[in-house]
């Protein structure tokens, strides 16, 4: 489920992996896991650990504003499902980690 109360959403890690269960009527289901989503990111060491960093900027020649990733494909009974990433105003780094979150989840199709 996509959700979203208020501002940017939740940051997603650079290497996410998307996972979705279909469910039709009756008994079938259908369930694809992505590889890495592999959304652009920079390391940026100067968290103190225990501490999230929030207002980090992203320059756009690093991070495009819009990414597109599809899990899925059309061989055989299976569903394909496109997701659309959107850059933050400003990234993050969360306590423990290394690795800028820029992105969020804007859009979902399948």
């Amino acid at each position: 489920a996509i959700r979203r109360i208020s501002g940017d959403g939740d940051a997603i890690f650079p290497s996410a992996k998307a996972v979705a269960n279909i469910h039709f009527q009756g008994d079938e289901q259908i369930h694809t896991v992505s590889g890495s989503i592999s959304l652009p990111t920079t390391q940026h060491r100067s968290t103190p650990e225990g501490y999230d960093e929030v207002g980090i900027s992203l320059p756009t020649d690093q991070y495009p504003s819009k990414e597109w990733r599809q899990i899925g494909d059309l061989d055989g009974r299976n569903v394909v499902i496109q997701l659309g990433f959107k850059r933050m105003s400003r990234g993050r780094v969360p306590a423990g980690c290394i690795f800028v979150r820029g992105y969020n989840l804007s859009q979902a199709f399948f």
